[in-house]
């Protein structure tokens, strides 16, 4: 594409040195904006608390995009104290999710889901709102992308609406007041009410929403943005990661799957079908390998247990995405567990477009009718699984494991993984902030 020097200011919390898939999704977005000639500036927290630590990601980005950060009141560290935990730890996400919580976490959770409304960054909106109409006005941009979560990040774009003229684009990763954990947090009605005053201001004042899936689009077309305003762009892979030579196959049958597991991601189906081929095949429990980097349950580490795979397990802790890409491109299949909860057809993790872009078979255990499967399932190299097939699951494993024995795994097209890039993202995003639509 050719250059227009035309400006944008990106505003994301999470930015290196934060890791995770908000920060790799809009390190991409940058790099590729000003690979296609415009001139982002980026507007990021200076003291954030960031669950991933990845510092390393700020080297994909062109060294003279101008990188401002604003400090803000934080309320972790009254929660670490609570809590019994050090100053220096990384609070893991999902602090509102499950049980087995002493009382003080308990309490912090009701705090977090009644007090702080529509998160625990709130506290930034205001130094950021600031600085970022100062930039504004400075150097005469004309858009706006602000990325969420923390959904608290777009009451910037609110305030920026009343005091600038800037095209402002809601990019929301994950759903706002859908966010499944509220279920269990104690969340009041009238904490509940306020935060659903805000999502809609912001789909409606919003001049376009991306997302991350189809469901999630429908949502938010239901919850307030206006027909035609929303639209689906992945976090998707960066063919820059990917552009050399395929490793050669691994010695063993490696199964991958990087990123948390949580409970309600425990795949009994796949223990279930590898322990069965373990029994059934010859050579399969000796070349079998299960790879897993992250956090990973103790429910999920006890039913590998259970299956008797246990000498198959490998487990890696959190690494930072330099170190996780081997780990893709040396899989024989890559796994995807959607998450078993309520409105999870809208889920799409924010690693399976760079399994897709590894070009290695993928495998996702979910939903049938949902947005990751129908991704998935077109790919020459991509198979869906329900969470109750069984029988379909083993087939899936005994066909991937004989194509292994005979070096034949199948490689997608690099046709079918560039739709899946952040460039194409970027490509899209452009026509978005160029079209004025409805």
């Amino acid at each position: 594409m050719a250059g227009t020097g035309e400006k944008i200011l990106v505003i994301s919390y999470y930015w290196p040195p934060s890791g995770g898939p908000g920060a790799l999704r809009m390190t991409g977005w940058v790099k590729y904006l000003a690979r296609a000639g415009w001139e982002p500036r980026v507007l990021t927290v200076e003291n954030g608390e960031f669950p991933y630590p990845d510092p390393g990601l700020s080297e994909s980005v062109p060294p003279d995009v101008s990188v401002h950060r604003v400090r803000a009141p934080q309320p972790f560290g009254l929660y670490k104290r609570l809590t019994g935990r050090k100053p220096d730890d990384s609070l893991p996400v999902g602090l509102l999710a499950g049980g087995g919580k002493g009382p003080a976490e308990r309490i912090a959770g009701w705090i977090r889901a009644n007090v702080f409304i529509p998160d625990a960054r709130t506290g930034w909106v205001g130094p950021a709102t600031r600085e970022a109409a100062r930039l504004i006005r400075s150097h005469g941009i004309r858009h706006v992308l602000i990325s969420s979560p923390p959904h608290s990040a777009q009451l910037i774009g609110l305030r920026l609406r009343k005091r600038t003229d800037v095209r402002w684009i809601a990019d929301l990763r994950d759903p706002w007041t859908g966010f499944r954990h509220y279920q269990t947090a104690g969340r009041s009605r009238t904490a509940a009410r306020c935060d659903a005053r805000l999502e809609r201001r912001v789909l409606r004042h919003a001049d376009r929403v991306t997302t991350v899936s189809p469901a999630l689009a429908g949502d938010f077309e239901r919850l307030g943005a206006l027909r035609g305003r929303v639209h689906v762009l992945l976090n998707g892979f960066d063919p820059d990661d990917f552009g050399g030579e395929f490793p050669a196959l691994p010695r063993r049958f490696r199964i991958v799957h990087t990123g948390n597991l949580v409970a309600n991601q425990n795949p009994g189906v796949l223990w279930d079908g590898l322990s069965r081929l373990c029994d059934a095949l010859p050579g399969f429990a000796s070349h079998l390998e299960i790879r897993l980097t992250g956090r990973v349950h103790p429910v999920i580490e006890e039913a590998i247990r259970i299956a008797g795979l246990s000498d198959a397990l490998v487990l890696n802790p959190f690494r930072p995405h330099r170190e996780i890409l081997p780990e893709i491109t040396g899989a024989s299949v890559l796994l995807v567990v959607i998450p078993q909860t309520e409105n999870n057809r809208g889920i799409v993790t924010g690693k399976l477009p760079e399994y897709i872009g590894s070009g290695r078979p993928v495998l996702v255990i979910g939903p049938a009718d949902g947005d990751a499967a129908g991704i998935v399932r077109p790919l020459s190299n991509g198979w869906t699984v329900d969470y109750g097939d069984a029988e379909g699951c083993r087939d899936v494993l005994e066909s991937l494991f004989r194509r292994w024995q005979a070096d034949d795994l199948p490689v997608s097209e690099a046709g079918e993984r560039e739709p899946f890039s952040r460039a194409a993202a970027v490509e899209t995003l452009i026509g978005l902030m160029r079209d004025p639509g409805p």
